[in-house]
């Protein structure tokens, strides 16, 4: 039976370097064309053009600029998501775990009832009349030792 192949689409966004290193080929490829053009061009021709490739050189900057901003802002804003992503995670997880822990304990202690063994509350009753005991026990030593 012949499975149908789904075709793969790989989206990648550029670095900070690859649009940088973009940015400055185009630079060079745009001098490049220049300096060529401007051995072509008689005096006042080369003139114009020099002035037109500081402007385009200026725009380039200013290009340049914004998708630095951008991509800072990009970054800037994803880590802000990541960094509260993680605290509701963290948050997350410690309820997970303390409910966890509070139904464990719960079904141990029915357990324990179940098969006849002391659970916590017993164990603190226990405690509990125990030391109303020796209270009792150290009031009566004492009142014999009063008496003697």
């Amino acid at each position: 039976m012949a499975q149908s192949k789904k075709a793969q689409i790989t989206l990648s966004i550029p670095t900070i370097d690859d649009v940088t290193a973009t940015v400055d080929k185009l630079r060079e490829d745009v001098e490049d064309m220049g300096r060529r053009a401007a051995d072509l061009l008689p005096e006042a021709g080369r003139k114009r053009l020099d002035d037109l490739l500081d402007d385009v050189s200026k725009r380039v900057d200013g290009v340049r600029g914004g998708v630095e901003d951008a991509i800072g802002d990009i970054r800037g804003t994803v880590d802000d998501r990541v960094a509260v992503i993680r605290k509701d995670v963290a948050a997350r997880r410690k309820k997970t775990v303390t409910t966890l822990e509070r139904e464990t304990r719960k079904q141990v202690e029915k357990l324990f009832k179940r098969i006849q063994l002391p659970v916590r509350s017993d164990l603190d009753t226990v405690k509990r009349r125990l030391t109303s005991l020796e209270r009792k026990l150290d009031q009566l030593v004492k009142e014999h030792q009063e008496a003697a």
